[in-house]
């Protein structure tokens, strides 16, 4: 019986694709892609507070997170560009001996904000260094249009696709005509080349910049049937 399912399953989705396309057709693939800078960062921080009481720990935090807050704004940040997120005050548990004991509490609260001039990456992350107990917990490259990129690729990789039946028919002596199927399949993105982690921290280049965004590749594929005839 589990072998004559999985035979159904393989079998099915060819007898569907036969009956639904039972004119002459063509079936292509159709791939582009588009290197881009990335034009903005998004940082991540993580501030945590630790204390022996309950009202010594939310107090501290407040502050911390509310000094953070305060120096985002005086950069020039809008508040739309700023999220806190996953707030919590908790009992400070560690293991010692096989054990766990607690020793206080703690406080977290997760910052992330975004800026568009790369520039200013050095000066970020000299003035959060300063802050206690703060963490930055990664700095990563992104693109503030992606999805516009995104449509302008899919609909380069039917253009493609159109290409390829002309061609392939063509060397048949046949005629392309309408579509029957036009149909995305997933593409992932690939990273920029050059990663955050190889960014400058002492002293910056000659031109002035001290990171390199590199450019990230944006891909799209889709999968095409158009009918065909003969001449």
């Amino acid at each position: 019986m589990k072998y004559f399912i999985q035979l159904l399953l393989i079998l099915f989705p060819l007898s569907f694709c036969q009956a639904e396309f039972d004119a002459p057709h063509v079936v292509v693939f159709g791939t582009a892609e588009k290197e881009v800078a990335p034009d903005e960062l998004h940082w991540n921080l993580a501030i945590k507070t630790m204390g022996g009481t309950v009202t010594e720990v939310s107090r501290k935090h407040s502050d911390d997170v509310l000094s953070v807050l305060s120096y985002l704004k005086s950069s020039g940040l809008s508040a739309d560009n700023v999220k806190t997120s996953r707030m919590q005050l908790n009992e400070n548990i560690v293991r010692r001996n096989n054990s766990r004991i607690k020793e206080g509490y703690f406080a977290f609260t997760n910052i992330s904000f975004k800026i568009t001039e790369l520039n200013d990456y050095l000066s970020y992350w000299k003035q959060l260094a300063d802050f206690d107990n703060l963490t930055i917990n990664s700095v990563t490259f992104a693109l503030s249009n992606r999805i516009a990129i995104q449509d302008e690729t899919r609909v380069a990789a039917v253009k493609k696709a159109r290409e390829k039946a002309l061609s392939l028919a063509g060397a048949l002596g046949a005629q392309v005509l309408e579509p029957l199927l036009i149909e995305e399949i997933d593409s992932f993105s690939r990273a920029p080349r050059n990663a955050v982690l190889s960014m400058e921290m002492a002293g910056a280049r000659a031109n002035g910049k001290t990171i390199s965004p590199g450019t990230e590749t944006v891909r799209a594929k889709v999968k095409t049937v158009f009918r065909i005839s003969g001449k």
